[in-house]
């Protein structure tokens, strides 16, 4: 894969998606469907969304094989620094609250939107409310309990995906897995003989293989072997971040303000 090739068709997407976006109002209204979920998320997580404070989101985009843009990871930044920091579930609650769900997609393309989601986020309800569907990946610290499986089925009653992040073969994950329609495996996390393992387990079930963590030309190489169908990692794109309610910010695409609540 031409990495500079993807790198330029994404950059010259973001300037005109952000012409586009210019354009709207600055104080644009949220829409009744995200207004409720910001509301709603404040009502069970607490943190006031009143004040105008600086918001960031990175996007990392997954490859399918044939080296195309198949859909994003959104993930939280505390910050200008490009990189994670804090715990899942303020950084899920963040994302949730601080940004409509209906720009993320149109900064993605239209493409798929894959978004951590910890335990609390799952019970709680707080997904169907979104304005738009996204991928919902289970972290690998949810215990797959009675809860969990009932609040996954249910959002996929209202056509919500399930992604199971950091896969790995153990006796609690059978439910999960019956539910699932990506397995990402982390190649930091293991090695040939353990994906040939996870592999030989998955054959046959309808579910797409995603190789996550990938950060060179041989991991990309062997990750297309083993018959992964997604690729995400630094090899083939490093996040994006995006900033909202800045007048600069150092390193981000800075985009206007979005919506504001009144």
């Amino acid at each position: 894969m031409d990495v500079r090739v993807h790198g330029t068709a994404r950059k010259t997407t973001d300037v005109g998606l952000m012409n586009t976006l210019n354009v709207q109002s600055r104080r644009s209204h949220l829409s009744a469907p995200v207004k409720t979920a910001a509301y709603w998320a404040e009502e069970q997580f607490g943190h006031s969304h009143e004040k105008a404070l600086p918001s960031f989101v990175a996007l990392q985009a997954l490859f399918s094989r044939d080296g195309g843009v198949f859909g994003y990871e959104v993930l939280h930044r505390s910050g200008r620094e490009n990189r994670f920091t804090g715990d899942a579930d303020h950084a899920t609650q963040s994302i949730m609250k601080n940004w409509s769900f209906p720009e993320l997609h149109k900064l993605a393309d239209g493409r798929p939107i894959f978004l951590n989601c910890p335990r609390q986020v799952l019970v709680a309800g707080l997904l169907e409310r979104l304005a738009t569907p996204v991928v919902i990946e289970v972290l690998e610290t949810v215990e797959p309990d009675e809860e969990v499986i009932a609040a996954c089925r249910h959002l996929k009653s209202l056509g919500y995906q399930i992604a199971l992040d950091d896969f790995q073969l153990n006796c609690r994950i059978g439910a999960l897995v019956d539910l699932a329609d990506y397995i990402k495996v982390d190649f930091r996390l293991s090695d040939s003989q353990a994906r040939r393992q996870i592999l030989d387990y998955l054959g046959g079930r309808p579910v797409r293989l995603i190789a996550e963590k990938i950060e060179t030309v041989d991991e990309y190489e062997v990750a297309l072997h083993e018959g992964f169908e997604i690729v995400q990692g630094y090899h083939t794109a490093r996040p994006v971040m995006y900033s909202k309610g800045l007048r600069q910010a150092t390193g981000c695409t800075q985009i206007p303000e979005l919506f504001c609540s009144t």
